[in-house]
């Protein structure tokens, strides 16, 4: 049985770096389903390799929608399938993690190309140190928003988590 994952979760400007170390495997906690002799393998795919500098960059070049003390900047999201399909479709890919490599090509093209389903891509890493490999990408949510006072009625580019991932009517629709 083959699963495919997309797992999308917001990432509010306190929590960034702590993600963020998890991504770069630097942790203190050591969490058994990592194999520690693998890590090694992993690689980044997108960014410089600190996702918390890659997001903020990013963000840099925006206002947030709204202003909150602690503010919904990032969104984490993480690719990936069953062992099993792996195992069957990338037979040897933990010896030769180079067969991965249509699998991964497929996943960053879709992040790359969808911002405005995904968010703008900041950071990715590919993590082969687990049961099965999997990304960890992190965008930022940049959409279109309705900037309305009495003197003025625009659409502005901003950060705003809602608009791409809110459950808002128009966003489900």
């Amino acid at each position: 049985m083959a699963l495919a994952v997309l797992r999308i979760a917001p990432v509010k400007q306190s929590s960034l770096r702590a993600m963020a170390k998890h991504h770069e495997r630097q942790h203190s906690k050591v969490d058994v389903h990592i194999d520690a002799e693998r890590s090694p393998m992993n690689r980044v795919l997108e960014g410089s390799g600190d996702p918390a500098r890659d997001v903020l960059d990013l963000a840099s070049n925006y206002r947030l929608a709204k202003a909150t003390d602690d503010p919904t900047i990032a969104c984490e999201v993480i690719l990936t399938a069953g062992r099993e399909y792996f195992d069957r479709t990338f037979q040897g890919w933990r010896e030769n993690p180079d067969l991965l490599k249509p699998w991964v090509q497929a996943n960053m093209q879709y992040l790359r190309d969808n911002p405005s389903t995904m968010g703008t891509l900041a950071s990715a890493t590919l993590h082969l140190d687990e049961d099965a490999p999997h990304i960890h990408a992190v965008t930022v949510p940049v959409a279109d928003v309705r900037v309305k006072n009495r003197n003025v009625d625009r659409t502005e580019r901003r950060i705003s988590y809602s608009q791409i991932f809110g459950d808002s009517k128009a966003t489900l629709a």
